[in-house]
């Protein structure tokens, strides 16, 4: 337990923009599971949102799921990258094109960590865009059989993505705002296992089942 307090502690570091050295790990399969906060549900309620393949949608499309597919990991401090396939359309009533956002990134890298995506308007690309920054108090815990999970991560809106959606949603969404919450779970491939008892178990082994699913 105490191992687990500290790597929580130490992953809340790291979103506050701690930098501290460790191992760096690949990231193998998992899932990302975002979970949109009710003021986004009713902002959304007239529009369509549809999946972009990997992606799944709840039947509300109130939970996003997006298929983790790699990335890198700082055990230490929770620094790196982690990249997600699929994404989503949204298309709304009214004048606006509709957009699409897609392999979403977590970039913990920098000086303060950003979630962005792919973005697509009216099937022109417009490129990578800083969505969200999170907050919260996140928890994270690593199991024996290096699987990573974190949690109780708000996502907020910066400026850059409420300017993105509001010609969409027809609204006047600020920076700051909360959009939902998300919780992440993956694989990590400790070099440390050596090739031979690793690779076996844990690539087939639900590495895309839902976070929630436990």
């Amino acid at each position: 337990m105490n191992g687990l307090m500290r790597l929580a502690a130490l992953a809340m570091a790291s979103f506050a923009g701690v930098a501290m050295a460790g191992p760096t790990e690949q990231i193998g399969r998992g899932a990302t599971v975002m979970i949109l906060s009710e003021d986004m549900q009713l902002l959304l309620e007239s529009c369509e949102v549809e999946r972009v393949k990997p992606s799944v949608l709840s039947r509300q499309a109130e939970r996003w799921r997006f298929p983790v597919t790699g990335g890198v990991l700082d055990l230490e401090s929770f620094a790196g990258e982690v990249e997600h396939q699929g994404g989503i359309a949204i298309n709304c009533n009214g004048d606006s094109a509709p957009v699409s956002l897609r392999n979403f990134r977590i970039d913990n890298t920098g000086e303060s960590p950003v979630v962005s995506a792919i973005v697509t308007e009216d099937g022109n690309l417009q490129g990578r865009v800083d969505l969200f920054v999170p907050g919260g108090e996140p928890i994270a815990d690593m199991s024996n059989g290096g699987t990573v999970r974190i949690e109780n991560v708000s996502l907020l809106l910066t400026e850059e993505g409420a300017a993105m959606l509001n010609p969409l949603l027809q609204t006047s969404l600020v920076g700051g705002e909360t959009f939902g919450d998300t919780v992440s779970r993956f694989k990590v491939r400790k070099s440390s296992n050596g090739n031979g008892n690793g690779n076996g178990n844990g690539n087939g082994n639900g590495g895309d089942d839902d976070p929630d699913d436990d």
